[in-house]
């Protein structure tokens, strides 16, 4: 069904029995599940440090944490003006939540081991989380750019 829309569905690919509030929900849940990967991020850290000295140095996992918590910061701000938001405009944010999350992790998964590092199977989780929020195309952009910057990753080894 190249170049058409199904009936269902706008332009953007936004089914229409869904709405935009169940949109705006999943990008706050989106929000609130990145504040503990945070925390996760900076126990990681501490631990592969201090506690089993597998990371010399943990600073640029930290400053990639720092750049996490500042994007989350800006994106509570954003999420707040949504009342006047389109379900493409909250799909378009989640997509841009997504991508800079992949590239942070991207960032994080390089100071911390690279591909022998388990949590590059986080790579699998924003797909997923992709496929569930975003439309089909973008959800296949979201795959797409994890395994290209898995591959960038693999290639810098």
């Amino acid at each position: 069904m190249t170049g058409k829309i199904k009936e269902n569905q706008d332009i953007f690919g936004v089914p229409a029995q869904r709405g935009r509030e169940t949109l705006l929900e999943q990008i706050i849940w989106l929000i609130d599940l990145r504040w503990i990967a945070m925390i996760g991020i900076l126990i990681c850290t501490l631990t592969a440090r201090y506690l089993v000295a597998v990371i010399q140095n943990g600073i640029p996992i930290l400053v990639c944490a720092g750049l996490l918590f500042v994007c989350n910061l800006g994106y509570v701000v954003i999420a707040r003006r949504k009342e006047s938001w389109n379900p493409r405009q909250v799909i378009l944010f989640g997509m841009v939540q997504i991508e800079l999350d992949l590239l942070l992790l991207t960032l994080v998964l390089y100071f911390a081991g690279g591909i022998v590092n388990p949590f590059t199977l986080f790579y699998v989780f924003h797909v997923i989380i992709a496929a569930i929020m975003l439309p089909t195309g973008l959800s296949g952009i979201v795959g797409f750019t994890a395994v290209g910057l898995y591959g960038v990753l693999a290639a810098n080894e």
